[in-house]
């Protein structure tokens, strides 16, 4: 498991760097082992956070259902990534792909 996590999570850094397509991604984070998070933000030049009006944690918690995500955005606006230590690339490659359709629809949103 404990090489399996390095591995992947390797694979999963890489692969969540597409990401910064979106205008919202200020930054990805990672890297180390399979945790990652995607940072949210409204200014990416100068990691401006959405304001508490923009009701983000809301948007975010609706994009994850309709894309069939079990996650939360985070304190501070960033979504959280901690798969399985077991996880499969192919099952990484399902996440990126989820998480994806899951940005462009806040993007829709905001």
């Amino acid at each position: 498991m404990v090489d399996n996590s390095a591995d992947k999570g390797v694979y999963l850094f890489e692969s969540l760097q597409r990401l910064h397509d979106h205008k919202i991604v200020g930054d990805i984070r990672g890297g180390l082992g399979l945790m990652a998070s995607i940072e949210i933000v409204q200014d990416r030049e100068g990691k401006k956070p959405f304001p508490k009006e923009a009701d983000l944690y809301k948007k975010v918690g609706q994009a994850f259902k309709k894309n069939h995500i079990l996650g939360s955005l985070a304190r501070g606006g960033d979504i959280a990534i901690y798969p399985p230590l077991c996880v499969t690339n192919g099952e990484l490659d399902e996440l990126i792909y989820r998480l994806d359709q899951t940005l462009s629809d806040i993007e829709s949103n905001i």
